[in-house]
């Protein structure tokens, strides 16, 4: 699918390997993308208008995913969201989607689908709310 100038892809994770490899995958697909470390930092920019996505790792300090998923609700700044996570289980993934959440995945996740769920969520602008 190809991306225009407009389309950026947020990433909030914790790991540094985790950002950085996703930051090289989202590069090789042609897709642009700004990582954040922490919920505050993400908070603390401005959503480029456009179409864009949030990957966004459900456990992370001081603010988990859903939490800041609420938080974002609760301003009114809505953004499709896909999440990741190394401990998801049913309860997480459930909670995920009455928020709004495009899809969940289990790391280590398969490169392909990841793309793909992104790719769905910016075509549809689907927006956790």
């Amino acid at each position: 699918m190809p991306h225009d100038a407009d389309t950026v892809v947020y990433i909030v994770d914790d790991d540094d390997a985790i950002r950085n490899s996703l930051l090289i995958l989202f590069d090789a697909y042609g897709l642009q993308a700004r990582a954040f470390s922490t919920p505050a930092e993400f908070l603390e920019t401005t959503v480029a208008p456009g179409r864009c996505c949030l990957v966004l790792d459900a456990r992370l300090p001081s603010m988990s995913g859903l939490e800041l998923l609420q938080h974002l609700a609760a301003e009114q700044r809505s953004i499709p969201c896909v999440m990741i996570t190394g401990h998801g289980d049913r309860d997480l993934f459930n909670e995920a989607a009455r928020q709004g959440v495009w899809q969940c995945f289990r790391k280590p996740f398969d490169s392909a689908e990841l793309i793909a769920s992104i790719e769905a969520a910016i075509a549809d602008g689907h927006h956790g709310e």
